[in-house]
């Protein structure tokens, strides 16, 4: 496992320093919600990496936690341009969604599909959080995407 290259400082109000990864950081700016508190469990910050044997507890309880937790946020790093007729017909795909629902021309569905070329589908235990979530959020810099509806894209 490969740690992080950069950290930022981050003081939070309360006057305790955190260090999370850049990727981490633009995630939290993302995801954060103006109106509204969300709360996030991240293993990064919620479990101690360097403890092994806290880091092995807390991985044999993560079918716990996926399956508890009201929705599972991804993260990819990826711009999209959500007002593409693509991003725009997605959410009416879902499980019973067929390959004719998608269209005539595959290219109209390029801003998705590279949402799946992210190296987050490339981690083993991504299908772990996946598999075992109630519901899915995938962002995307300041966009969401119905987990539902992308992963209906993907199986067509």
């Amino acid at each position: 496992m490969g740690g992080p290259n950069y950290y930022f400082n981050r003081q939070p109000r309360r006057g305790c320093r955190l260090k999370v990864t850049t990727s981490l950081e633009i995630a939290l700016r993302n995801i954060r919600r103006p109106d509204h508190a969300i709360i996030i469990w991240i293993d990064a910050i919620c479990i101690n990496q360097q403890d092994i044997k806290e880091r092995n507890h807390q991985v044999a309880m993560m079918r716990d936690i996926y399956s508890k937790a009201a929705a599972v946020r991804v993260w990819i790093d990826q711009e999209i341009d959500i007002n593409s007729p693509a991003f725009r017909a997605l959410p009416a795909l879902n499980e019973s969604s067929k390959r004719e629902d998608l269209g005539e021309d595959p290219d109209v569905w390029a801003p998705i599909a590279k949402i799946f070329y992210s190296s987050y589908w490339d981690r083993l235990w991504v299908q772990q959080e996946l598999v075992f979530a109630k519901d899915i959020v995938v962002h995307c810099y300041g966009d969401t995407i119905p987990g539902l509806s992308l992963g209906a894209f993907n199986g067509s």
